[in-house]
């Protein structure tokens, strides 16, 4: 494969944290999407993760990339372009009961759990870089790692019918569950924080491709683990329960 000096790549990974399902006691639910290959950004050509002859392998740069990570406590962070946005849902109603059913109807909607949820957070991590070739070898220049957190909420404008007691259950519900989705959006940010450490690190190999394998190896190495920090964080805080994130409360389950 001829690699031109220079040369921009870009890979997209992408997580999905899917939170609150419909049902005053039911928590969040999560779903992961494998990252894809890398991609040149204007070939058709795709790298895979295996190891290219002269890169470590997947094991053996894991084990480099656990060290590097653990040694930078005594090093300023890295730190990636962060990019934060918000969507609502309008939901109407003047009891919580209807609230409820109103999230359950129109709540960010998954296809593969076939349900729908009241919140869901995003996070998307995005990297490029050029070469830098000299004395035969291939190292990263001009790195740059951008995240971007999509967070999708409820919004309820309360009636002048709407109980005081409704209002207040609302505000509490509403700080409790931007709590929990946050927890899942600092692991976005972390993710990118650290492919930006890792990418740095990566010292020159003897060719570009086997530079870009393994940078491969290493962002889906850091990917999985911040995927599986999803997945425990849920478990740990039953999916937001634990934080308070249920709606309606067991005292406002039956108004």
């Amino acid at each position: 494969m001829l690699v031109l000096p220079f040369k921009f790549f870009v890979l997209f990974l992408l997580t999905l944290v899917l939170s609150f399902a419909g049902g005053p006691i039911r928590g969040d639910l999560l779903q992961t999407t494998e990252p894809p290959s890398l991609e040149f950004s204007s070939e058709s050509l795709t790298l895979r993760a295996e190891a290219a002859p002269f890169a470590p392998t997947a094991s053996e740069q894991e084990k480099q990339l656990q060290s590097r990570l653990q040694s930078r406590q005594t090093q300023p962070p890295a730190a990636p372009t962060i990019n934060i946005s918000h969507r609502y849902y309008p939901i109407s109603g003047s009891s919580a009961a209807q609230l409820r059913r109103q999230m359950t109807q129109q709540g960010p909607f998954e296809p593969s759990e076939g349900r729908r949820y009241d919140a869901r957070t995003e996070w998307l991590v995005q990297w490029s870089y050029r070469y830098n070739r000299a004395s035969n070898r291939c190292s990263v220049d001009s790195l740059a790692t951008k995240v971007d957190v999509t967070i999708t909420y409820p919004q309820w404008t309360p009636s002048s019918a709407a109980p005081r007691s409704l209002v207040s259950e609302w505000q509490r519900y509403m700080t409790a569950l931007q709590n929990h989705e946050d927890g899942h959006k600092d692991n976005g940010i972390a993710a990118g924080r650290d492919i930006l450490y890792a990418l740095k690190q990566l010292p020159a190999y003897p060719s570009c491709q086997a530079l870009d394998n393994a940078a491969n190896v290493a962002s889906q190495t850091i990917i999985r683990r911040y995927n599986q920090r999803d997945l425990d964080y849920d478990h740990t805080t039953n999916h937001g329960s634990s934080q308070g994130a249920v709606f309606p409360a067991y005292s406002m389950a039956s108004q």
